[in-house]
């Protein structure tokens, strides 16, 4: 009974820190910004995040009762944890490439949907791409998804699974999941969908597992935060590559 309370309460906290607490903080701030275009995007993005991370930060100091907290910003080794992923690097611009290629081609609307995400304007363009450069999705959601989450979940399923030489925890697995459901558009009072985008679903799912991962085998948050931040930059550059050459 207690590892299922612990997933609901894995559930209530990865909802209500970003969609609760921090938007509430930043919808104060939203009929100042709600006009400013790109530059009101970024602010708001900029006051949500900061939100989130101090809001995680303190409630994770009290569920773990740890104020000396240590949720694995150290610089040891960062280099030698970093080559670890290096075919990541690698590999992922051009998966993104050939995955924007495929859907161009065959999915019809695709490029109004990009249009949509990615405004082919310059404010926008330093929007989007400052707010990936500056990792502020990156280092609140890692936070939150992987130091949080993971240890929470971790009191009461602690078990690993494994395939042959690799290996993760129950817990790095079942926060992959949670990180999907966090990207669905939702109201809290009263709960509603707002809204979700299965292909942003699709792809949380799989570099949810990456970070996941990442965040266990350097047990750390450095190599998970730049992961996220180059990944999420890829798309963006990607995207607006796309549609200034179409």
């Amino acid at each position: 009974m207690k590892r299922i309370l612990i997933l609901i309460l894995a559930l209530i906290i990865t909802f209500i820190i970003p969609y609760g607490f921090a938007k509430a903080i930043s919808d104060l701030y939203a009929k100042s910004f709600s006009d400013g275009g790109a530059a009101g995007f970024f602010i708001l993005t900029f006051i949500h995040r900061l939100a989130q991370f101090i809001i995680t930060t303190i409630l994770f100091a009290l569920i773990f009762n740890r104020f000396d907290i240590n949720m694995g910003f150290s610089f040891d080794d960062i280099v030698n944890q970093l080559k670890l992923f290096k075919s990541v690097v690698i590999m992922w611009p051009i998966l993104t490439i050939v995955f924007f290629l495929f859907t161009t081609i065959f999915v019809d609307g695709f490029i109004d949907y990009l249009s949509n995400l990615y405004p082919l304007e310059t404010g926008w363009v330093l929007a989007k791409v400052g707010r990936d450069v500056l990792l502020l999705d990156a280092l609140a959601e890692e936070v939150l998804n992987r130091a949080f989450i993971i240890q929470l979940i971790a009191i009461y399923w602690s078990n690993r699974f494994r395939l042959g030489s690799w290996s993760i925890s129950h817990a790095a697995l079942l926060s992959v999941p949670l990180f999907v459901l966090s990207h669905i558009q939702v109201e809290l009072f009263p709960f509603s969908i707002k809204g979700y985008d299965p292909i942003q679903l699709g792809l949380t799912f799989f570099t949810g597992l990456l970070f996941a991962y990442a965040y266990e085998r350097t047990k750390g948050l450095l190599v998970p935060i730049f992961l996220h931040g180059y990944t999420n930059f890829t798309i963006t550059v990607v995207a607006y590559l796309t549609l200034a050459i179409v």
